[in-house]
């Protein structure tokens, strides 16, 4: 019966191991490098889309500032507000049908200092939501723009900021506000776009818009894995392990943890700059 030489049969074993370790090291080799680069393409998607919603906050600032700045719309509308004359009104309405069709606003309105609704291209004149209410008063006391959070309604007007122009009667060294022109965004035009598109084919990667909210996570833009959820549905602070949450909490940079749907992802997290909103770049870990 014919037999190998023992060193024949441990070369040969020998061979075998280093020919799996070779292959164990290419694989470890290949997955790192992969992960390397998603967390690479994850970081640079949740920046840009940081900096792109980050520089849409500031062109409506840039709006609002330009209205304030503006001095016979000042004179006009705090004219108007003290003797509604139709003169004053038409070119008043005229302005703000040419803000409204070059930079896409959704709806422009005159406010007075009691946040009652006194004019609108739409012909709204109902209450103001109370988000920017409180944007509208902070704006008095700063002096200065304001932009009230997203949110829905009232009634039936979809998700959407609100850019506030204050304006002030001067006497003296004395400025009292007298109204304000509010800039009306529609999120369904650009933020949303903005935030649903990713720039290659994937089957799971989303970007979420979230923001605090007490002690939970608010979800500010339509999911692809769920119908229905801008503004409902919330996600606790005591789940540490979502990215989400993390995200609130302050982490920035590329995390793994749990998702919505309590699956496993890997994701970018980025606080937009002067702003509430928090943005998390994912893709399932799988």
């Amino acid at each position: 019966m014919h037999t190998f030489p023992r060193w024949l049969i441990a070369a040969l074993a020998l061979a075998a191991l280093l020919i799996l370790a070779g292959g164990a090291w290419f694989y470890l080799s290949q997955e790192h490098n992969l992960r390397r680069e998603v967390e690479r393409n994850l970081q640079a998607i949740a920046q840009l889309k940081a900096s792109q919603i980050a520089q849409w906050r500031a062109e409506r600032l840039g709006d609002a500032s330009v209205i304030m700045e503006r001095p016979f719309l000042q004179e006009r509308v705090v004219r108007w507000m003290a003797d509604p004359r139709a003169e004053d009104m038409d070119q008043m309405l005229a302005g703000f049908r040419s803000l409204k069709k070059h930079y896409g606003y959704y709806d422009i309105l005159v406010v007075d200092a009691s946040a009652q609704v006194r004019l609108s291209l739409s012909g709204y004149r109902g209450p103001l939501h109370k988000q920017t209410t409180q944007a509208l008063f902070s704006a008095f006391r700063e002096q200065r723009p304001v932009i009230a959070d997203l949110h829905l309604g009232p009634g039936d007007l979809p998700p959407h900021t609100d850019t506030i122009a204050p304006f002030f009667a001067v006497k003296g060294q004395t400025r009292k506000p007298v109204g304000a022109v509010i800039l009306q965004s529609d999120a369904r035009r650009f933020l949303y776009p903005l935030i649903q598109s990713w720039p290659t084919p994937s089957r799971t990667a989303e970007t979420l818009l979230v923001r605090r909210e007490g002690d939970a996570v608010l979800f500010l833009n339509e999911l692809r894995h769920k119908q229905d959820t801008t503004f409902k549905l919330r996600t606790s602070l005591s789940q540490r392990d979502v990215v989400t949450v993390m995200a609130v909490l302050g982490k920035e940079g590329v995390f793994r943890g749990k998702d919505y749907r309590e699956v496993e992802v890997l994701a970018a997290l980025k606080a937009i700059p002067d702003s509430p909103w928090f943005i998390a770049a994912k893709i399932d870990t799988e």
